[in-house]
């Protein structure tokens, strides 16, 4: 029965590995919905919550794809393997992305809310809001959580672009 079987004693690597790309482009896409759910710039129906969940969903898949291809170990000893070289890789490069991310030039995406304590983009904290008929977005910053601050939503034709 294939159900007493591993999976690397049903399909080739080669048919892993295809699964193990589509898990990784579905949590590429959850990740997406997860930033849409936070911003708010481009609503989804999902809440944040929901949409944690669903990244976390993919984010197994992956496990599961690649528990596969290292052949289904008995003890998990493969596993935890590719795990501690995965996570020495991710600890060499950490550093290297926040000392970018330091140097960067502290450049704001037109109309959009700036931390006025630490220069961070800020994100939206809550859903739209519309008061006298005009609607406006709640921001924070993820760095401070302390600031907040409204935004009255442009129409297209009272944006003004600058040189």
């Amino acid at each position: 029965m294939d159900e007493e079987k591993k999976v690397s004693e049903i399909l080739p690597p080669t048919e892993i590995l295809a699964q193990m790309s589509e898990e990784f482009s579905e949590g590429a896409q959850a990740a997406l919905k997860l930033r849409r759910a936070l911003d708010g710039t481009n609503p989804t129906p999902k809440t944040i919550e929901e949409c944690w969940e669903n990244l976390k969903e993919e984010f197994g898949d992956v496990l599961n794809s690649i528990y596969a291809l290292l052949g289904e170990p008995v003890n998990g000893f493969a596993m935890q393997e590719f795990y501690e070289e995965c996570w020495e890789k991710a600890q060499e490069k950490y550093p290297r992305w926040k000392k970018r991310l330091a140097e960067r030039k502290n450049v704001a995406v037109l109309g959009w809310p700036v931390c006025q304590n630490c220069g961070r983009p800020m994100v939206m904290c809550q859903p739209p809001e519309i008061l006298a008929g005009v609607k406006y977005l709640h921001y924070c910053c993820p760095v401070c959580y302390n600031q907040s601050c409204s935004r009255k939503m442009l129409e297209p034709e009272e944006v003004q672009l600058h040189d």
